[in-house]
Parts: structure tokens; C-alpha cells; sequence
């Protein structure tokens, strides 16, 4: 096949999988600067792609939605031969994304060869070994781009040193610097501190952040406490085991919600611009953070599936800093933690507040 005029890229998972996966795009806009490039992704993560340099569409994937059932796969499809795409990468192998693909006739189909069914769906498959946790989810994905057509074996270096991109909403920056003067944190460098979590990896113990919370606000550094849907709860007991340490008319710890505060991707990605240092595990908003540059602190878990040699911050280290309890070899395990049958634990509690703040101190 000549070079392709319309590439599609498919990962239909995750916020932080989709962000870490945008150096792909520059790449590809890199090698084929004349071709249409759409993403697909989960109908809430779209808009945090709309206005990304070179993208030209989104197909919003709506599973439980206009998506879902027979009749659902149907539209999929129809969708997917809507943008003409010559090409598909996918990013990640899911079995009815990438069905569609191929009844929609997307004739050259990249993705890694990981599962019984990417065996038969992608005619041009790439056999990586992820779980082995050797090289960066984002290199992964940028290999893969090496069986394209046309392809001239560009480098990886530059999209890497990049790092990953989102484009911050002129109208969610309208509204974050709102929100920060409503509540007399203006101007101030603050620390955001996100608690909450997918489970897909092991968390920091709520009673550090709290310590860390607790420590900031003590030393008169503001903290926004950010938390999505369903974590309200969680993210106000650690304000009210912290206190607002005000004194000065200003309280030092505020709670910015999604339930509560009508906080979008967008507006999180806005407010995350604004703030000096961002605290997250290994979630979502973690990412989101790096991608608008905001530098981070986050605490991973030894385990080789969820190590940040993998699944880290995507960014040079003078953008962040990761901490683990322990080495992965120390540790051992590949896929899941054995909870008491293993030495080390709880090993998650053993990297203290202490050592966060003192990573945090560098940026304030």
C-alpha cells in the first residue's frame, strides 16, 4: 500500500492511557503531515483531544451507550467507515473496537499481537510483550507505528522529548481562574493533591495523604484537594482531618470537586495548569497534570505490570518525581500483589510524607 491519506488511532481505554498515548499523534503527523488523522476514544475523554495540533476528528466510543449491543457495533462500524481511514493503530487491543475495524474494511490494521483475537484482526500485528514492563506505554505505542505503510524508520526521539499534550480550553481557564480568585488563591503557588483512583494499581494509604495535607497546610502552602466522580466522600474526610489552616483570612485547603464544583476534564486540566505542583497515584489526572506541564509527585507500586517504568509520568524528571516503597526486584511480583504471604508488606505505606514534601519543595 502507498502512504496512507487517512490514518485512525484506536484506544478506547483510560484517561491516562489515552494522554500518554499523544505522542503518536505528533509522530504521525510528523511522517504523514498530509494525512487525516482521527482518534477514537471513550466518549468523556474526547474532549480533552479536540483542539490537539494536526488531529483532524474524533470518534466518540460510547459503549454503554449509542455504542452498545448488536445494534450498537452496527453504528460502530458505520462510524469507522465514515473517516475513510486507509490505516488503524491500535493503541490497545480491544476485541470489538477492533472488529469493527475490520467489518468497517480498514484495510491495513496495526495493533499488538497480545490476545487470541488481535491474532486475526490485525493483518500487520507486532508481537511487544507489555507485561514485561520493559519500556514506557507510550514507546510501546510508538512502535508499533514502525509497521505502517510508508513508514522510514523515523527515530522516537523527538516525540518522546515532547512528551505528552493536551490543550487547555480557553473557557475551562476562564472558569479555573475563577474558581481560585473565589476562594483567595489568586496569584498563590498552591500544590494539588488528587487522592483517588481507578484501582488498576496499588494507592498511596489515605493516612499519608492526609499527613502530607496536614504538613503542607501547617507551613501555610495552600493545597486544592481535586476528586472525581464517586470520590467526594473520601477527598473531604482528608480536608477534615486536615483543617483549612487559615489565619490570614485565606484557607490553605480548599476541595475541588466534580460532583460538587462541576469540575470537567477540561476545567481539571485548567486548574492543574494554574497550580505549582500536582500529587497524584498512578491515575488519570496524574497525566493530565504532566501534559499541561504542571510539575508532579506521585508514589507507584513495585509490581512490574503497574511500575512507573511502564505506567510513569511520561515526562523528563525535571517535570517529575516518582517514588517506590521498594525495588521491583526487591519485590518480585509481576501482575498483582500477594498481600501478607509477601516480606514487604504493606509495602505502599513505607515511602513517608516526609519524603513526598521534600520532593514537592523543589518546585516551591
Amino acid at each position: 500500500m502507498r502512504r496512507p491519506d487517512s490514518l485512525l488511532i484506536l484506544r478506547p481505554d483510560r484517561l491516562g492511557d489515552v494522554i500518554v498515548s499523544t505522542p503518536v499523534q505528533r509522530m504521525l503527523r510528523t511522517v504523514y503531515p498530509h494525512a487525516r488523522i482521527t482518534w477514537l476514544v471513550q466518549d468523556w475523554i474526547a474532549p480533552l483531544l479536540e483542539g490537539l495540533p494536526g488531529m483532524n476528528k474524533v470518534i466518540r466510543y460510547e459503549p454503554k451507550g449509542r455504542h452498545a449491543g448488536w445494534a450498537g457495533l452496527v453504528r460502530l462500524v458505520g462510524d469507522i467507515k465514515g473517516v475513510g481511514a486507509q490505516a488503524s493503530v491500535a493503541l490497545q487491543s480491544d476485541r470489538r473496537v477492533s472488529a469493527a475495524v475490520l467489518a468497517a474494511g480498514v484495510p491495513w490494521r496495526v495493533g499488538p499481537y497480545s490476545k487470541m483475537h488481535s491474532v486475526f484482526l490485525y493483518n500487520h500485528g507486532m508481537r511487544q510483550k507489555r507485561s514485561e514492563s520493559v519500556r514506557h506505554e507510550a514507546d510501546y505505542g510508538l512502535e508499533l507505528l514502525g509497521a505502517l505503510p510508508g513508514w522510514q524508520n523515523f527515530a522516537d526521539a523527538g516525540a518522546r522529548a515532547a512528551g505528552p499534550e493536551v490543550v487547555v480550553d480557553p473557557g475551562a481557564l476562564g472558569w479555573a481562574r475563577e474558581w481560585m480568585a473565589e476562594r483567595g488563591l489568586a496569584g498563590m503557588r498552591c500544590v494539588g493533591v488528587h487522592p483517588g483512583m481507578g484501582g488498576s494499581a496499588l494507592n498511596w494509604p489515605r493516612e499519608r495523604y492526609i499527613e502530607l495535607v496536614r504538613a503542607l497546610v501547617t507551613r501555610g502552602v495552600p493545597v486544592v484537594l481535586t476528586c472525581g466522580l464517586g470520590e467526594d466522600a473520601a477527598a473531604r474526610e482528608i480536608a477534615a482531618a486536615c483543617g483549612s489552616g487559615g489565619g490570614d483570612g485565606v484557607a490553605r485547603l480548599q476541595v475541588c470537586s466534580a460532583e460538587i464544583d462541576g469540575m470537567t476534564l477540561p476545567r481539571l486540566a485548567a486548574l492543574q495548569s494554574l497550580l505549582s505542583v500536582f500529587v497524584a497515584p498512578s491515575t488519570g489526572p496524574l497525566h493530565l497534570a504532566s501534559a499541561v506541564r504542571t510539575p508532579v509527585v506521585s508514589v507507584y507500586p513495585p509490581i512490574r505490570v503497574q511500575h512507573p517504568d511502564r505506567w510513569g509520568p511520561y515526562v523528563g524528571t525535571e517535570h517529575a518525581r516518582v517514588l517506590t516503597p521498594v525495588s521491583r526486584e526487591t519485590c518480585g511480583e509481576r501482575f498483582r500483589c500477594r498481600g501478607a504471604a509477601c516480606p514487604q508488606f504493606p509495602c505502599m505505606e513505607k515511602v513517608e510524607a516526609s519524603q513526598v514534601l521534600d520532593a514537592i519543595e523543589g518546585w516551591l
